[in-house]
């Protein structure tokens, strides 16, 4: 399972790997002054948000982002196992990119669903440019999570910024325009191989300089009619190759999100991928 830690990393020295969190999230202060503690809620060892671990069960949500695990409560209170339970003491939680995806996928399609319209184009998410898409999103981020995206602000560099949690620049591809017609040099958003502003692969190199404690990410969204006449995936695939191959960006995997029903004629589904940026290669790899 996802975030398992084995018994042979419970020694000294051992720090885990960051964890998402799920809806429903609350504060919760425990009895120790400056500690957050989780409260005791029962659960089943087949739970999706439950992390298998020598045959017991882990509980890994519960707690808001910010916050960290401090003492196991187990036994009838919820099947907490204390050595491999105290692996994620101290461990701050943060919002993973797979939430954030989800949630900006979802914010798009409320967008769509309310059929607004951008400059003379018919209605629906699909023609917005994508400063506009990514502006409109976040208003609705911040109406429906507040306790997540109400620090969030949208910026020159990076396109959006998530204090103490993630950098974001954001590309969007459009195969086809509002007028059903094939779009000329659409790829290049993704694709265009020198730095600047043009380009994923831009967007990656000024991550990597970027300063800021936050954790740095692309995202391209882009649109498809329902059965792909010019699927996404070959361009996808080309900015990870380029990426890795030719600039030595060292890429996350990806994480896709894809949803249909947009009310729009043309851009039919919705697709968005996100990769963390991790740095550059080092020599040799």
């Amino acid at each position: 399972s996802r975030g398992a830690v084995s018994p042979a990393k419970a020694g000294g020295g051992y720090k885990p790997p960051r964890y998402g969190l799920t809806r429903g999230q609350k504060r919760w202060t425990g009895p120790f002054p400056g500690r957050m503690e989780i409260a005791p809620v029962p659960f089943p060892t087949s739970h999706r948000n439950v992390l298998a671990n020598a045959g017991f069960g882990v509980y890994t949500s519960g707690v808001h982002a910010g916050s960290s695990f401090t003492r196991a409560n187990h036994g009838a209170s919820g099947g907490f196992y204390p050595s491999v339970y105290s692996l994620f003491a101290e461990e701050e939680m943060k919002l993973a990119l797979k939430q954030f995806v989800d949630d900006f996928a979802a914010a798009l399609s409320e967008v769509d669903h309310r059929g607004d319209t951008f400059r003379n184009f018919r209605p629906g998410i699909g023609p917005f440019a994508e400063s506009n898409a990514v502006r409109e999103s976040l208003a609705v981020l911040k109406e429906k999570h507040p306790e997540v995206y109400a620090p969030a602000v949208t910026m020159r560099q990076p396109d959006l910024l998530i204090p103490d949690e993630w950098q974001v620049e954001f590309k969007i591809v459009r195969p086809f325009g509002d007028n059903g017609r094939e779009a000329e040099n659409w790829s290049q958003n993704v694709l265009h191989p020198y730095p600047g502003n043009t380009s994923s692969i831009g967007d990656c190199l000024k991550l990597i300089e970027a300063e800021g404690n936050e954790r740095k990410a692309v995202v391209v969204f882009g649109y498809e009619h329902d059965s792909a006449r010019i699927p996404l995936d070959p361009c996808i695939e080309g900015f990870e190759l380029l990426a890795g191959k030719l600039f030595g960006i060292r890429l996350s995997r990806r994480i896709e999100k894809r949803v249909g029903g947009l009310i729009h004629p043309v851009h039919q589904v919705l697709r968005v991928f996100a990769w963390e940026v991790l740095g550059k290669q080092n020599e040799g790899e």
